[in-house]
């Protein structure tokens, strides 16, 4: 999603100015989606919510069961779902950190980062994200507190997820589809809540998930799950017609395609 990122410096970017509302074309082709634990629930109604093979990962939204497509934007730049998760709506912003010298540890220091492909910030047109004098507007500091947000949400959903995955619940298991009128799918690499393990649980285990949180992240994940039944994502997925295949398309077609998650973190 995220092309061309630069530091946002407010001499070489005084002149930028904001203009947010922008067709969705950006995120089309995002197939799967970081999400923080706040936000489940919403989430959960909408799209599946997986998990990574890295203990130290976030849950991900599903966004699509096709290579480079994701199902919930139409071609006119729509985002169909009622939610649309931080992730997406904190673009074209992102924050950068990195450790410095002093203190025990070592201190975090974080850069707003922007891409500069963005159509957000391509015009003339919108709000400034600097005054005159290179100081901050209203408009860049609601980002930055929405970009510290993220990040120390970032941070505690990480949390529950190592939680969810030393308590033995997280299983690395193949999805599979058939979408109406379109070829089945296979996605891979990717983790999901073992429902008889979490059965087994000891009660001391379970309560410390539900103490921390990490049990409403369980739950909705199972919940989220029926969105694989139906919605935009069990919709047609065909690239083009059958009619318009090729002979060796239409046999790609009849197996499916096989898609591997495993390298997300």
């Amino acid at each position: 999603m995220f092309k061309e990122l630069k530091a946002l410096d407010r001499i070489q970017h005084r002149a930028l100015r904001l203009a947010p509302d922008q067709p969705y074309h950006f995120a089309a082709g995002l197939m799967v989606c970081p999400i923080m634990a706040g936000e489940v629930a919403q989430v959960a109604r909408d799209y599946p919510i997986v998990f990574s093979r890295s203990a130290n990962g976030l849950p991900m939204a599903l966004l699509g069961v096709r290579q480079d497509v994701n199902a919930y934007v139409t071609p006119d730049g729509v985002w169909t779902a009622r939610y649309i998760p931080v992730h997406v709506r904190r673009y074209p912003f992102m924050l950068s950190d990195s450790a410095t010298p002093g203190g025990e540890g070592g201190e975090r220091a974080f850069t707003v980062m922007f891409d500069s492909a963005a159509p957000h910030l391509a015009g003339l047109a919108g709000a400034p994200l600097f005054n005159p004098a290179g100081e901050p507007t209203a408009l860049l500091q609601g980002v930055q507190k929405l970009l510290m947000t993220l990040q120390r949400d970032t941070v505690a959903t990480e949390k529950l997820v190592q939680q969810i995955d030393a308590a033995g619940l997280l299983v690395e298991r193949s999805l599979k589809g058939q979408p109406k009128n379109g070829k089945p799918f296979a996605l891979e690499g990717l983790r999901m809540v073992d429902t008889q393990k979490l059965a087994e649980c000891a009660p001391e285990t379970l309560q410390e998930l539900v103490k921390s949180g990490a049990m409403r992240l369980v739950y909705a994940h199972l919940l989220s799950m029926v969105n694989l039944q139906d919605g935009p994502l069990m919709q047609s997925n065909d690239r083009k017609p059958a009619a318009a295949q090729a002979p060796a398309e239409q046999a790609a077609a009849q197996m499916g395609d096989t898609i591997s998650f495993a390298g997300l973190r």
